[in-house]
């Protein structure tokens, strides 16, 4: 299989930056293992630079030969996204991720992970964090202990309970926003915005602010303890309540019932029967059943985290696309075959749009696909 894809351009790219990456020792780390980055860790980072100092010299035609099937699987996957993406920019972001994929965190580190990310995120949270007795809303909900965040001196002006790798994402990464050289995808004044996966409703303020008193936002969640801190939210910031809409109701190809798997903020919608262990019953719905059913009159952007149910809910919206050509940013990390079967559908509708990557997190997750209207 690898050798039949090797004629790719994403395949010699790739293969280029393995090579690239084993022969030269400035690619090791260790400090970029999950438990360190989230956690502070530091046995973690003993334990990888241990790793390191036994490496045995890396052989390129063992590591080819051992994770063959891997990087063919990557090929596979990867080289028409590859082919479709409109800049470097993009480009080197697919190849990056490939990479880690790979070779792993030894060898790896995404460009979002810059010298001082701890240093910002640290001072974030001493700059903007207020005390409040809804904190302890978010101990069930939460990977990491959540805490109340006024943002409006780092110039987002909401307050949110939230975590605080969160922070950095809006104040320097402007979270869900696609900026390289002439081309700016994101959310704009007075648009329309579909929310799927709002989790706690911060990035949904985050888009209120940003669209203003003219926007408007429709949030949508399944996860009930997710809902409740996103209605606690929203209470927490009056004047966007006019411009937000937060709904109980899973994002599909259609409205039904489904099982959701509980399972905090990896949550999702599963194939299992009614009263499964673990699982939840659920309604789902679908954003053209929403315009209909709220009578919304344009949509100017569409934005989708919901853990792996993003190409169903694609297909619930092609009504809606093909009539308002929204931009859209589309999580692509939930499943390996994500990264061919979403572009394609979306470049499928004939409609002209334009793709770029951008990857929003130090770790593997949190890649996200932009498709700009012609």
């Amino acid at each position: 299989m690898l050798r039949g894809a090797l004629m790719s351009a994403f395949a010699h790219a790739l293969l280029a930056d393995i090579r690239r990456r084993l022969v030269n020792d400035s690619f090791r780390y260790a400090d970029n293992d999950f438990n360190y980055i989230i956690y502070g860790d530091l046995k973690a980072v003993e334990k990888d630079r241990q790793a390191l100092a036994t490496l045995p010299a890396p052989s390129l035609e063992r590591i080819f030969r051992e994770k063959e099937k891997e990087i063919g699987s990557l090929i596979a996957l990867n080289t028409t996204l590859y082919d479709m993406l409109a800049d470097d920019y993009s480009r080197k972001t697919l190849v990056t991720r490939s990479a880690y994929m790979v070779l792993g965190h030894l060898f790896v580190k995404f460009p979002f992970y810059v010298d001082d990310y701890f240093q910002k995120v640290n001072a974030l949270r001493e700059s903007l964090r207020i005390s409040h007795p809804l904190e302890h809303l978010g101990e069930a909900a939460f990977s990491q202990p959540a805490e109340l965040y006024d943002l409006s001196s780092a110039g987002c002006d909401f307050t949110c309970l939230s975590e605080r790798f969160t922070l950095y994402t809006f104040v320097y990464d402007n979270l869900y926003t696609y900026a390289q050289g002439k081309t700016h995808i994101q959310v704009e004044k007075g648009d329309y915005v579909f929310d799927c996966g709002a989790a706690f409703c911060d990035t949904a303020l985050h888009f209120a602010w940003k669209a203003g008193t003219d926007g408007r936002v429709f949030s949508y969640d399944p996860n009930e303890k997710m809902v409740s801190i996103g209605r606690h939210n929203l209470d927490l910031n009056p004047k966007y309540l006019p411009c937000v809409a937060l709904f109980e109701l899973g994002m599909a190809d259609r409205s039904d019932e489904a099982a959701f798997l509980l399972n905090s903020v990896a949550s999702r919608i599963v194939r299992a029967e009614k009263g499964t262990r673990g699982t939840a019953s659920i309604r789902t719905t679908s954003i053209d059943h929403e315009m209909e059913r709220l009578e919304i009159p344009k949509v100017d952007f569409i934005k989708m985290d919901i853990e792996g149910a993003e190409l169903a809910a694609l297909a619930g919206a092609e009504k809606t696309i093909r009539q308002f050509k929204p931009k859209l940013a589309i999580s692509m990390y939930h499943k390996d075959e994500d990264m061919r079967d979403i572009p394609q559908f979306i470049d499928s509708l004939g409609l002209g749009y334009t793709f770029y990557l951008k990857h929003h997190s130090p770790l593997i997750f949190e890649t996200v696909l932009y498709a700009q209207p012609s």
